[in-house]
């Protein structure tokens, strides 16, 4: 099933759960990489609700220890309802406390990745081309920062700061001396 696009009066919904996890499989099957890291994937995804009217309705963000988080989300990727069995979690290495581990599409959701775009494509469903093509963009323009970079990203973008009041590494990220050629890289990564 291809995710349908209609406003909700009930972000907390079966069909809302449905839709989710077919996003999550076309954000990790657009991703260059072949794989995502959980806080890329949550980061992608909240750059995406945040823009577009057909998913906001979705799920709802809140301030959390790395930014802006959706429990739906995270709990989603944990344990599909619908897709289950299509993606794969992959450890994070020991020094890395910020990613979250990975996410990748199993072959089985590499074919089903493959079955939606052909559906979505042979429809002309103009609404999930567009989203697909958000995608694209999010994974040229962040894809390549690491997960510093990335909440440095997040925490100094003004209409962010909402999203960032209970973090527990901000200091680290932001203030941290270092980090100041993390802004530079950033800046001139994400410059259209």
């Amino acid at each position: 099933m291809v995710p349908k696009m209609v406003a909700y009066e009930n972000i907390y919904n079966p069909e809302n759960q449905r839709e989710v996890e077919y996003f999550i499989l076309l954000l990790l099957g657009t991703s260059p990489k072949g794989r995502l890291s959980v806080l890329h994937l949550e980061k992608e995804f909240f750059f995406l609700w945040n823009s577009s009217k057909y998913i906001k309705p979705l799920m709802e963000f809140i301030a959390h220890y790395k930014g802006p988080y959706s429990k739906a989300l995270a709990e989603t990727l944990r344990s599909p309802m619908y897709l289950e069995g299509l993606w794969e979690y992959e450890e994070p290495n020991k020094q890395d406390d910020l990613s979250g581990g990975f996410i990748k599409l199993n072959e089985k959701g590499i074919q089903k990745f493959k079955e939606i775009l052909s559906k979505i494509s042979s429809r002309n469903d103009k609404k999930l081309v567009n989203i697909i093509a958000g995608m694209n963009l999010l994974h040229d323009l962040y894809g390549n920062l690491d997960s510093k970079e990335l909440l440095y990203f997040v925490y100094t973008n003004p209409n962010y700061k909402k999203y960032i009041t209970k973090s527990e590494v901000y200091d680290k990220i932001v203030t941290n001396e270092m980090n100041r050629n993390i802004a530079k890289r950033v800046h001139n990564t994400i410059e259209i």
